[in-house]
């Protein structure tokens, strides 16, 4: 079996499903060589379960438990802090991080593994004043680059406007509209972010979306939630959109669930809660003037394809704020130039396997989760293609494949980790110093 020394750029779920997969494929007995080096760019470990769900979800943070036995493995390291393959804008954002070119880690490493996730907001042209969703997700989960104001106003406006029919969006009207009193048992909500929602005067929040309820990018789950809510009254949609949606042949059971649960409603009834939140069909944002609060929508109608077609028609609505959240993509950098599919936003791969521009397989560099996938899926789904991406990279250790382009690793690496690192070990962070401390830090 070739040797392995596996640097792991990324230390959230998929970065650790990955890890595990392999440390409990090889164990110690058999493989105690094996090296695992994992890098990230905060000082923190657990990446989107710790920045990215919202603190009154706090059940989709038990997968933190497997993460920390995998951390117990000796042959595993995690280094903290590290800014892997820094650009300018990175740099800028992480200005306490210890740069690591992406160069630095071919001397030391047979194996290289691409799990950073998918952390840079899609935009929308039309709306270059709008507020990405993830600064409100960064805010509300205390993530270390966020300011410890809010994003938005909070204080001095009424109604939100959110535009994308994902769960963030979701995520972010529940928060937004929740009680804070209901709030107050969740340890993973700062204290800052508390004390600012207690004097929220949001009242009304909308969601904008492309097409039509059948093609709602959100989970049952997570519409079940914000309709339960005790306080919270939902705005019903129109009976022609719904009686559309469900004449489609294509609906599938959890689609059919989602339809259900808008045809029920809210448990409140509609008018009779102080807060309120309702979806937008069919409209396209074309502009937002933020002093005179209008925000400029085109009216769409869906083809026989599903897609979202211009009528031409146009319509105006006043909100105080707008909200983009339509998505991500994983960042580009120098040193993946020859690896990065900048029209998919996304890592080349083929099943994990890295793959240059001319579609060649990269030897012994692997991509695994949104990294690798594009950002769709919840957390549970970055399971599958980290299993996958593991036992790939398995069987290439035991039969590699032929016909690859030339890798860049090297067969005997050198001991340690990068010379930067070794040279600035007071800045980076280890396991153990979060592990002991998560309601802190959470």
């Amino acid at each position: 079996m070739t040797a392995l020394k596996l640097a792991v750029m990324g230390a959230g779920p998929s970065a650790f499903y990955t890890v595990s997969r392999i440390l409990s494929s090889l164990p110690a007995a058999s493989a105690p060589d094996l090296q695992v080096h994992m890098f990230d760019r905060v000082p923190a470990p657990h990446g989107l379960v710790r920045y990215g769900v919202a603190p009154d979800h706090p059940e989709v943070k038990n997968c933190i438990n497997k993460f920390d036995q995998t951390a117990q493995d000796p042959r595993f390291t995690f280094f903290g802090n590290v800014l892997v393959d820094p650009t300018s804008a990175t740099k800028q954002q992480y200005p306490n991080a210890v740069p690591l070119p992406l160069t630095s880690l071919f001397p030391h490493y047979t194996h290289l593994l691409f799990a950073q996730g998918a952390s840079q907001p899609l935009t929308l042209p039309a709306l270059p004043e709008a507020v990405p969703a993830l600064s409100l997700v960064h805010w509300y989960t205390g993530h270390p680059t966020a300011s410890s104001i809010p994003p938005i106003p909070i204080d001095s406006i009424e109604h939100l406007t959110l535009i994308g029919h994902g769960n963030v969006s979701l995520d972010i009207a529940r928060l937004l509209l929740r009680s804070p009193a209901s709030l107050r048992p969740y340890d993973g909500l700062p204290a800052n972010v508390l004390r600012q929602l207690e004097t929220s005067t949001v009242k009304r929040v909308t969601i904008v979306g492309r097409r039509a309820p059948a093609q709602v990018s959100f989970t049952a789950k997570e519409l079940r939630e914000l309709m339960s809510q005790p306080d919270i009254s939902f705005e019903p949609i129109e009976p022609s959109l719904m009686n559309t949606a469900r004449t489609d042949d294509g609906l599938d059971r959890p689609k059919k669930r989602i339809l259900d649960i808008l045809s029920r409603g809210s448990k409140v009834q509609s008018g009779l809660a102080d807060k309120s939140w309702s979806l937008k069909f069919l409209r396209t944002p074309l502009g937002w003037r933020p002093k005179q609060r209008e925000l400029r929508l085109g009216k769409n109608a869906l083809s026989a394809r599903g897609q979202a077609e211009a009528t031409g028609e146009e319509e105006v609505i006043s909100t105080d704020a707008v909200v983009v959240s339509v998505g991500y993509r994983s960042e580009p950098s120098t040193g993946l130039k020859n690896w990065f599919d900048d029209a998919t936003g996304r890592i080349r791969n083929s099943n994990g396997r890295v793959m240059d521009s001319l579609g060649h397989i990269v030897r012994n560099v692997y991509a695994s989760g949104w990294a690798a996938t594009g950002a769709r899926g919840v957390i549970a789904a970055s399971m599958h293609s980290a299993y996958m991406t593991a036992d790939n990279l398995l069987a290439d250790l035991e039969v590699p494949i032929a016909d690859t382009a030339p890798s860049p690793l090297v067969s005997d690496p050198s001991r340690g980790p990068p010379i930067p690192i070794q040279s600035a070990m007071d800045q980076v962070t280890g396991y153990d110093d979060w592990q002991g401390n998560m309601s802190q830090h959470s």
